[in-house]
C-alpha cells in the first residue's frame, strides 16, 4: 500500500445521530486531491462514532505527514481537542482546516490550536495546491481565502476561494468512502429507498439575518443539467441508487434549468427530495417536479406572522407560503416546512400563529432554536447578550438546535419561551396524527407528545442516551403514518391519474 500523503477526518457531528451523511465538501476535496497526484485515506468518525484518542492513533499510525480536517460550527469545539492531541501525538504533522467552523471563528483557532493552515470557500483547487506546496516543503504563494502559521506570526490573505463555473470540478468519486454505509441513512430517505446526495448548486442569493449568506458573498452557482443527469446514471449503475438528495440551499432559483432537469428524470425512474423557497415556485413548476419523481420538498416556512417574516428579511409573506403549501400537496408531494423559534421579535403570539399554520396545512411544527451564529446579521443583535465569544463559540460545540436554546433573544423567560413552543408542537402534532388514526382523542395525543417532547430535550438517563433513542422513536412513527408518500412518485409513472391536471 503506498504511504498516505493526507489523511482526512470528518470530526464526530451532534453526537450520536441516527442520521449519517456522506460529507460532500470534504468529498470534492478528497477527489481533488486523488486527482492531484496526492495518496489520500478518509476516517469518518460519525460512522463508528470514533473517539478522538482513536482516530489520533489511526492517524500516527498511518504516518500521514498532514491531516485535513472539515466541519460545522457546532463542531468547533471537537475539533479544536483533535488538533491538539494530534500535534501532541506527532508535533511535525502538518494540519489543515476548512469548512464552515471558519465562519467568524477562525480569528479564534489559531490562538485555541496549533493549527497550521486555514482555507476558506472552495477547496478544491487551494487546497489541493497549499497541501502539495507543504508536502514538499514550498513556501505557500499569496492565495485569497487562505491563513497559515509561519513561526509566531499568522499570514492571512483576504477573500475567499471561489469556483465560479462548477462545471469544471471533475464527477466526484465516491469510493473514497464506505458508500453503502450511508446509503438510507440520511434524514430524506424513506423505507425502501437508496438514497444519496447530488449537488446541484453552491450559495444562496437571499441574506435571511439568521444565515451565514447574510454577511457572507452568497453567489449563486449552478451545474449543468447535463453534468447532474451524467452523474444520476453513474450513482444508478454503480450503486444501485433510487432516491436523490439534490443538495441545493435553493433548487428552484433557475426556473428553466429545474423545468429542464425534471424533463431529463423522468426517463430515469428515480425518487427525489429538494430545499427551496415558496416564491420560487408555481403550478406549472411543481407539476413538473412531481411528474419527475419528486416525493417531498422542504420550505423554509420560518414563521407564521408577516412582520416577523418582514425583521427575518425573508422577503416573502405567509400568504405566499400557503400558496406553494397547497401546490405541493395538490401534486401528491409532501410538503415540509422549517421553523424557527426564538428570533429577537418572537411572542406568544407569533409561536400560536406558527402553531395555526402548521394544523391548517397539515404540518408539524417543529422548529429550531434561535442560533446567533458568528458573522451573520443576527449575531450583531445577540452580541450585547454574549459576555465572552470565546467561550459561547465553545457552547456552540455539539450544539442540537431542535433540542437546546443555547441563547434566549427574546423577551420572554427561558421556561416561557420553551413552554410555549412545547405546547404548540404538541398542538400540531395532535392534530397531525389524529387526521390519519381519528379514532385516537387528541387530548392523549396532545399529552403523549407533550412527554415525548420532555424526554426529546432532556440528556442520558441510566446511561441511556434518550435524546438518540427519541430520534429512533420519532423516525419510525413519522415513518409509519407517511405510507401514502411512499413510492407515491413511481405510482404516477403507471397512472396518469395520480396528477391533477391544472386548472
Amino acid at each position: 500500500m503506498l504511504p498516505v500523503d493526507v489523511y482526512f477526518i470528518n470530526p464526530p457531528y451532534r453526537s450520536k445521530n441516527i442520521h449519517v451523511y456522506l460529507p460532500m465538501g470534504m468529498a470534492y476535496v478528497v477527489h481533488a486531491m486523488a486527482l492531484g497526484g496526492l495518496n489520500v485515506r478518509v476516517l469518518d468518525m460519525n460512522l463508528d462514532q470514533t473517539e478522538i484518542e482513536e482516530a489520533v492513533a489511526t492517524v500516527v499510525d498511518s504516518r500521514a505527514p498532514m491531516v485535513a480536517i472539515t466541519g460545522f460550527l457546532t463542531q468547533w469545539g471537537t475539533i479544536v481537542r483533535l488538533v491538539r492531541q494530534l500535534k501532541i501525538a506527532s508535533p511535525n504533522i502538518k494540519i489543515m482546516l476548512g469548512g464552515s467552523l471558519l465562519n467568524g471563528a477562525e480569528r479564534f483557532l489559531f490562538d485555541e490550536c496549533p493549527v497550521d493552515v486555514i482555507v476558506r470557500g472552495d477547496g478544491e483547487v487551494v487546497a489541493v495546491e497549499v497541501a502539495k506546496c507543504i508536502l514538499q516543503g514550498l513556501p505557500i504563494p499569496e492565495i485569497p481565502g487562505v491563513a497559515y502559521r509561519d513561526g509566531d506570526q499568522i499570514i492571512s490573505y483576504p477573500g475567499v476561494a471561489k469556483i465560479k463555473d462548477i462545471d469544471r470540478i471533475p464527477m466526484l468519486n465516491r469510493d473514497f468512502f464506505d458508500v453503502e454505509r450511508y446509503i438510507g441513512r440520511y434524514f430524506n430517505s424513506t423505507l425502501g429507498t437508496r438514497t444519496l446526495e447530488v449537488v446541484w448548486s453552491r450559495g444562496c442569493p437571499y441574506g435571511c439575518v439568521y444565515c451565514i449568506n447574510s454577511k457572507n458573498d452568497g453567489r449563486y452557482r449552478l451545474r449543468s443539467v447535463d453534468n447532474v443527469i451524467k452523474e444520476i446514471i453513474f450513482l444508478k449503475e454503480q450503486y444501485n441508487i433510487d432516491d436523490i438528495v439534490f443538495a441545493s440551499e435553493v433548487f428552484t432559483v433557475k426556473r428553466d434549468r429545474v423545468m429542464d432537469l425534471c424533463e431529463r428524470l423522468k426517463p430515469l425512474c428515480i425518487t427525489w427530495t429538494a430545499v427551496t423557497r415558496a416564491d420560487l415556485l408555481d403550478e406549472e413548476l411543481v407539476a413538473a417536479m412531481a411528474d419527475a419523481g419528486c416525493r417531498w420538498v422542504f420550505v423554509g416556512i420560518e414563521a407564521a406572522d408577516n412582520e416577523l417574516l418582514k425583521k427575518m428579511n425573508k422577503k416573502i409573506t405567509i400568504e405566499r407560503i400557503s400558496e406553494a403549501i397547497f401546490l405541493i400537496k395538490k401534486y401528491k408531494m409532501e410538503p415540509r416546512g422549517g421553523f424557527i423559534v426564538g428570533l429577537p421579535w418572537e411572542t406568544p403570539e407569533t409561536i400560536a400563529k406558527a402553531r395555526d399554520f402548521c394544523i391548517k396545512h397539515g404540518l408539524i411544527y417543529w422548529p429550531s432554536f434561535a442560533t446567533a451564529y458568528p458573522n451573520t446579521t443576527l449575531y450583531e443583535y445577540a452580541r450585547p447578550k454574549i459576555a465572552d465569544e470565546k467561550a459561547y463559540l465553545y457552547s456552540i460545540t455539539d450544539h442540537h438546535q431542535f433540542k437546546t436554546l443555547l441563547i434566549n433573544l427574546t423577551n420572554m423567560s427561558n421556561k416561557s419561551l420553551i413552554g410555549f413552543k412545547n405546547d404548540a408542537s404538541a398542538a400540531s402534532i395532535a392534530e397531525y396524527i389524529h387526521k390519519e388514526k381519528s379514532w385516537i382523542h387528541r387530548s392523549f395525543i396532545k399529552l403523549g407528545a407533550k412527554i415525548m417532547l420532555t424526554l426529546y430535550h432532556s440528556e442520558e438517563f441510566l446511561g441511556i442516551d434518550i435524546h438518540s433513542l427519541m430520534h429512533k422513536v420519532l423516525r419510525a412513527a413519522y415513518l409509519a403514518l407517511n405510507l401514502k408518500f411512499r413510492d407515491i412518485s413511481r405510482l404516477r409513472r403507471t397512472t396518469s391519474s395520480q396528477i391533477p391536471k391544472k386548472d
